[in-house]
């Protein structure tokens, strides 16, 4: 037996803070062209839309959207799923429960989601009625690692996580001119958090987030795409000129 413990006195190294990588305009736009033949579309394109955490998004219902009013309320986070059977908690923080306001795009997108939604319930004996927006083919709560695996196997652009689409969505914002505030509010942060290195000041105390402003950022995304589809498709005729 040792008398004394050797490590006493040490000094544990701060761990070095992991920099999530991020697509670039064209790149979400690159990768939600390739996946808009899948049944996934609408996940990635509401995830990229609205920065909400995977857990916030699988657990919407279609009672947590407004389609008429372009917004939808994040007021609980998908824990598990158990044979498909959704189980919920609160969101991470108390400014998780938030009202996130839609694009024109976003809810065109929602609406043939919704649709064909639809048509596969009708076509499945053994429907599970749940409610949720985003779900499994027999209407069961997904298991969020399937799009991490998605994301992780595709080939059009960089490999990321399912996490990093909320990174991406802040730096289109961010890239738009949107206050550090109003994209923390947006995400659900508290203000005392950093995002993407900014350093959100105590004036955040005193700044209150409107409506207006909000819809702003929701629009400062969609202009942030239509850049990116353009630029893709530039480079696509360019190609086809080439050959």
């Amino acid at each position: 037996m040792i008398e004394r413990n050797p490590f006493r006195g040490v000094k544990v190294p701060k761990a070095l803070r992991h920099e999530h990588p991020f697509w670039t305009e064209k790149e979400a736009a690159m990768f939600l062209t390739a996946a808009k033949s899948t049944r996934h579309y609408a996940t990635f394109y509401v995830a990229l839309a609205t920065g909400l955490r995977i857990g916030e998004l699988l657990a919407l219902t279609w009672d947590d959207v407004d389609l008429k009013k372009g917004c939808l309320d994040v007021s609980k986070t998908l824990l598990s799923s158990r044979n498909g059977k959704p189980v919920t908690g609160p969101p991470k923080t108390e400014s998780s429960n938030r009202k996130v306001f839609l694009d024109p795009s976003t809810v065109e997108v929602l609406k043939a989601h919704r649709a064909a939604q639809i048509e596969q319930r009708l076509r499945t004996q053994n429907w599970q009625s749940h409610n949720l927006i985003f779900c499994r083919q027999d209407g069961g709560a997904e298991n969020y690692s399937k799009y991490n695996y998605i994301l992780r196997r595709q080939k059009q652009v960089l490999p990321i996580s399912v996490h990093s689409l909320r990174h991406t969505h802040a730096t289109f914002l961010l890239n738009k001119g949107i206050s550090e505030i109003v994209i923390a509010d947006r995400l659900g942060h508290t203000v005392k958090k950093n995002l993407l290195g900014i350093s959100i000041t105590m004036t955040a105390r005193y700044t209150h987030v409107t409506d207006d402003m909000r819809k702003k950022a929701a629009l400062a995304f969609v202009r942030a795409l239509q850049k990116g589809f353009l630029e893709y498709s530039g480079q696509v005729e360019k190609v086809g000129q080439s050959d």
